[in-house]
């Protein structure tokens, strides 16, 4: 019995070395990623390679030894006619007869790829014809695919197909619409939703996101052609499509816009209302490792911070939610175009963030029960009640320079104009990017100190006037005139007798034979006074001399006194 359990360990342990052994696929960007049953399925993302990988997840996950399982590998070389290799296709799973409907994107002299659905069988592991009905379809690449829970494929807009022969390749946009296929149903059958807008035409975008949360489409960046010019469209905006009323809109976003990019994954949060956003490629080309949250009830923005082992920058990728585990995997560093002659850095690892706690992990657990997002979230995208009766217009309340249709958000606090990544427009709001708000961040502070430094100066200044001794010949004057302010010194005085003989400069009738107080008399009061002020640690003896100087001003006059008698 013993030597059967270690028989079979062993065997277990040779399986897994096995897997750890099979590399997986590399160099891919703009890959196809779906699931089915558990078991993720990866197609796609090379020009010179057609195959297909898999990775059970009911096994667990370990991103060290993710333990790829080759299905179908067959280089250019021996491609037939029909079938070769694509990219910026998409993949969905067929799953009443077992297998994957494939739309191959850009191609390797194989337009078949991307002239219609292929199928890959799933039992025989190769690719096979299938009828479907594809009433309107029109072959296209980079477009987006999201399943809901019906099992209807939906895909969104989308470009023509590129030959990767073609010198130079041909960039032509021209999808806008949405369109299902049934995946139940045996042909697949699809068709195509006109959806109009009151306020003019939506553009047609590629190299997007889409992502269902609550019965509702939303769409995210990618690409726009603007005049001509292909446009990188921000995350100002996003582009809205409720599957039951087949109803279409643009509205601005808010809060912590992320800067533009492209070639970002977008994946359903747990808590059945926000969409997940990590990496992309910015502007310049360089890569993202960040990850941002879109609040779809209020399309608000804000940014996470994650922790665990810090993972590579990464665009042109997939992610895929399993339970609370986002998996993404392959893509590149930088610079990921395909049409790009320099070899970009690839990523050829996988990565998985356990979005409880925001977290990089290194593994999921072998058993890990998968609880779908949150059928009851606390809110939902509200669409506009007025939308339907909206008179046509040309544009929307908040139209950008990528998408007149756009409008304003209704939980943004004024108007305003955003400027966001590549792109820039009136976006209805006025709410401020990461930078800006790092500014404030530093200049408020800055402001605040300025202000702190300022007070306690004029407090010091008006200490040291407090401080100094009042002039016996000016103490009466103030006391006559304000005595408010006499009283108001902290020098001792000597208990009054009479207005003459406490405060001789008063304003009082003069007694006879006084003497005149004369600048000796002052020059006298200022030497001892800054004997007193020299003098420390005698409190007694300043007290004694200020009192000799009152008693030696009692009784003076000033000659002016003696000329107004």
């Amino acid at each position: 019995m013993l030597s059967r359990l270690l028989f079979s360990a062993a065997l277990v342990a040779a399986g897994v070395q096995a897997q750890c052994n099979t590399r997986g696929p590399t160099s891919r960007v703009f890959y196809s990623m779906a699931i089915m049953n558990n078991d993720l399925y990866l197609s796609g993302g090379s020009k010179s390679i057609l195959d297909v990988w898999k990775i059970d997840l009911s096994q667990g996950l370990d991103t060290s030894c993710p333990g790829w399982q080759p299905l179908y590998v067959q280089p250019s070389s021996n491609a037939s006619s029909l079938y070769g290799p694509f990219m910026f296709g998409v993949m969905v799973p067929y799953t009443p007869v077992n297998q994957l409907m494939i739309l191959g994107g850009d191609y390797n002299n194989t337009p078949a790829m991307s002239n219609g659905p292929v199928y890959f069988d799933l039992a025989n592991n190769s690719f096979v014809i299938r009828p479907t009905q594809t009433n309107y379809y029109s072959k296209r690449s980079a477009m987006s695919v999201t399943m809901d829970n019906s099992g209807v494929a939906w895909i969104y807009s989308g470009r023509d197909p590129i030959d990767f022969n073609a010198n130079p390749p041909t960039l032509n946009v021209q999808q806008a619409d949405y369109y299902q296929f049934n995946m139940t149903t045996d042909p697949v059958a699809g068709g195509q939703d006109a959806v109009a807008s009151p306020y003019g035409a939506r553009p047609p975008r590629y190299a997007h996101t889409t992502t269902l949360v609550n019965n509702k489409l939303f769409t995210l960046g990618g690409y726009a052609m603007v005049n001509k010019s292909n446009t990188m469209i921000d995350f100002a905006s996003a582009q809205i499509f409720d599957i039951h009323s087949k109803q279409a809109l643009a509205m601005a976003t808010i809060g912590d816009i992320p800067e533009a990019r492209a070639g970002f994954s977008a994946v359903p949060s747990q808590d059945g209302q926000s969409i997940i956003v990590f990496g992309g490629m910015y502007a310049n080309k360089s890569g993202s490792s960040e990850v941002h949250v879109l609040d779809t009830c209020t399309l608000t923005w804000s940014s996470k911070s994650t922790s665990g082992a810090a993972t590579s920058t990464r665009l042109g990728h997939t992610a895929w939610m399993y339970g609370k585990y986002m998996v993404t995997m392959l893509g590149a560093q930088s610079n990921a175009s395909p049409d790009d002659s320099n070899t970009p850095p690839f990523a050829d690892n996988v990565a998985v963030l356990d979005t409880s706690s925001w977290t990089w992990v290194s593994s999921i657990p072998k058993g890990y029960t998968v609880v779908g997002p949150d059928t009851e979230p606390a809110c939902a995208f509200q669409w506009p009640a007025d939308f339907a009766a909206a008179t046509q217009q040309q544009q929307g309340t908040a139209p950008t320079s990528y998408d007149p249709t756009v409008l304003a958000n209704p939980n943004a606090n004024g108007g305003g104009s955003s400027n966001t990544g590549t792109t820039s427009g009136n976006n209805g709001n006025n709410q401020l990017t990461t930078p800006q708000k790092g500014g404030i961040g530093i200049g408020v502070p800055l402001f605040l100190i300025a202000c702190g430094a300022l007070a306690f100066y004029m407090y010091r200044r008006n200490q040291k006037k407090k401080a100094r001794p009042a002039n016996p010949r000016w103490t009466g004057i103030l006391a006559h005139g304000n005595s408010s302010r006499a009283t108001s010194t902290n020098h001792p005085q000597p208990e009054p007798a009479d207005m003459a003989a406490d405060y001789p400069l008063a304003t009082v009738a003069p007694k006879k034979d006084l003497r005149t107080y004369t600048a000796a008399d002052h020059d006298q009061w200022e030497q001892q006074l800054m004997q007193s002020s020299t003098t420390t640690g005698n409190n007694q003896n300043a007290q004694s001399r200020h009192d000799d100087i009152w008693a030696q001003m009692r009784g003076m006059q000033a000659p002016a006194d003696e000329e107004r008698r």
